[in-house]
């Protein structure tokens, strides 16, 4: 019989099937053919019995779910997916109370409040999944108020902005003008590469929203391409590094660090996240915000980009 990584106890993979046999017994049960056909029903036929776990449902969603999910959000949840198990990985669906979910976040909100609504939601996430497929029949998540998370209201002024780019290597200049041109995430900015520059504008998937954008040509968009061209060479990507290569988060992270370091030091600026310069392009631009960063309503915008105080006349 063929093994498969990573399989629940008592499953097998065999002539392109998944078979599970209980440990008193000798019968090898039929579970499908796809790892989703297989989870569903292993779940419905140790329902009840010590082996219908949450640790295999995590599994379950992890496998099934979670790598349709963007990159950044699927290591995310891998991480988070460990904290869950410690603390109900041993448990059955049915046993897990509201007061469990409640207790849990609670401890979790003493130490890190927006990684305890973080974990809450997924916990959330699965338990959905198990309801639309019968194993439970509520969602002991719902109901547990979450902290909320605190808008960050940094808005990047002209001249620090300008502070920043004077010292920054050409290629870093040519993420900041393409982050606040186009309001781009830092993710997608590093995975641009030069198919992506059409005849009618630069292309672009977003990574977490999967929407498809466009950037029209403007002067100062095309300014920048070209002098991405210049110091690129050959390389695929619009921002690469020394090596023509596309840069990783952590590459990118730590080279933005060091030229905020020397910037703070050589000009007496604030220091600021390069996510800034999205919220920076939100309230610059004289188009529409949300369309801009390809949000699906105002309101998103409008809560976490719109950053700046309101000027209002007095009544009078």
């Amino acid at each position: 019989m063929k093994k498969k990584s990573n399989l629940p106890r008592y499953v097998i993979f065999n002539h392109g099937a998944y078979f599970f046999r209980r440990p008193d017994s000798k019968k090898w049960i039929h579970l499908g053919r796809s790892e989703s056909e297989m989870y569903l029903a292993l779940a419905k036929l140790t329902s009840g019995s010590n082996n219908d776990t949450m640790e295999m449902h995590f599994a379950r969603y992890l496998k099934e779910y979670t790598p349709k999910k963007a990159p950044s959000t699927q290591k995310e949840e891998v991480r988070i997916m460990g904290n869950l198990i410690k603390s109900f990985g041993k448990m059955r669906p049915a046993e897990i109370k509201p007061h469990h979910v409640f207790t849990y976040h609670e401890a979790r909100s003493r130490t890190t409040p927006n990684g305890a609504d973080r974990e809450k939601a997924l916990l959330s996430s699965v338990m959905c999944k198990l309801m639309n497929h019968g194993i439970v029949d509520k969602n002991p998540c719902l109901g547990i108020k979450k902290n909320g998370s605190k808008v960050r209201m940094r808005y990047v002024t002209d001249e620090e902005f300008e502070a920043v780019y004077k010292h920054a290597s050409p290629i870093m200049q040519v993420a900041m003008s393409i982050a606040y041109l186009t309001g781009l995430r830092m993710g997608d900015i590093i995975s641009l590469t030069k198919d992506d520059i059409k005849e009618d504008g630069l292309y672009c998937d977003t990574s977490k929203t999967t929407r498809a954008m466009i950037y029209n040509w403007s002067d100062a968009l095309l300014d920048t391409i070209n002098k991405a061209r210049e110091h690129t060479g050959d390389s695929t990507y619009i921002i690469a590094n020394k090596h023509g290569q596309r840069y990783t988060a952590s590459g990118f992270k730590s080279s933005w660090q060091r030229l905020m370091r020397k910037t703070a030091e050589a000009e007496g600026i604030e220091r600021f996240q390069f996510r800034d310069l999205r919220t920076k392009a939100a309230e610059d631009t004289t188009e529409n915000a949300q369309k801009l960063l390809g949000h699906s309503s105002d309101a998103i915008t409008n809560r976490n980009y719109k950053v700046r105080p309101w000027r209002v006349n007095p009544t009078k």
